[in-house]
């Protein structure tokens, strides 16, 4: 069933920090087969504006964390800068307790609404996600080029990284490389799957100048 044909309703019976919990408590159990894997993995969850306001979120991903044994900085906590938050003084303890916890903090649809700014100075968060509608016209686009620019300098200069979402092919990659966007989300990096794989392929580790040329061709990192 997709997460569109029922969120709104648990959104309205106020039963999204149930359905919240138990993605985090999936994700942190699917983290503990990969403690092994001799290249770090990390996942990223959205938590709901809803499950913030009604608290409780910090002590339920420390129990998890601590019954998993899992590494708290492989938990990337994403809201959405669309959602409305009511209670934001309450939404950035929550969100600062869990940064102290280790656990980073992502902002979804970066760009898009009218409170972007705001949220850099509201919102302790480590990541801005570009958001998708923002990409589609790249590379030809030179309006989007420039808005995206524009967003990676801001975040630059917050001392946040930038992942673009919805990257599917690599003249948009390229595009990206060439705005200074740090990170790429989409089909040209990799396909969803249903199960993460235990463990990934060791790598030897390159040089800057090696990074620097490869990074946009293997869609991983696209800053050196």
């Amino acid at each position: 069933i997709s997460p569109n044909a029922f969120l709104h309703a648990a959104e309205r019976f106020g039963m999204m920090q149930e359905i919240d919990f138990w993605v985090i408590n999936h994700a942190l159990m699917a983290l503990r087969e990969t403690r092994d894997s001799p290249r770090p993995i990390a996942l990223t969850i959205n938590i709901s504006a809803q499950t913030l306001e009604k608290g409780g979120v910090t002590e339920y991903v420390t129990a998890r964390i601590v019954e998993y044994n899992v590494n708290p900085a492989a938990l990337v906590l994403e809201i959405t800068e669309s959602h409305s938050i009511n209670d934001l003084e309450n939404a950035q303890r929550q969100l600062a307790a869990l940064r102290s916890l280790g656990c980073r903090i992502a902002v979804d649809d970066f760009g898009t609404g009218f409170s972007t700014f705001a949220y850099l100075k509201q919102i302790e968060a480590d990541i801005l996600k570009i958001d998708g509608s923002l990409i589609q016209g790249l590379p030809d686009d030179n309006l989007d080029r420039t808005i995206i620019s524009s967003l990676t300098a801001i975040a630059a200069a917050a001392s946040k990284i930038t992942v673009a979402e919805c990257v599917e092919d690599t003249a948009t990659l390229m595009s990206l490389h060439a705005c200074g966007v740090d990170m790429a989300q989409g089909y040209i990096v990799g396909m969803p799957r249903l199960h993460l794989p235990k463990s990934l392929p060791t790598f030897e580790p390159k040089s800057a100048e090696e990074r620097s040329r490869d990074s946009a061709i293997e869609g991983i990192s696209l800053a050196s």
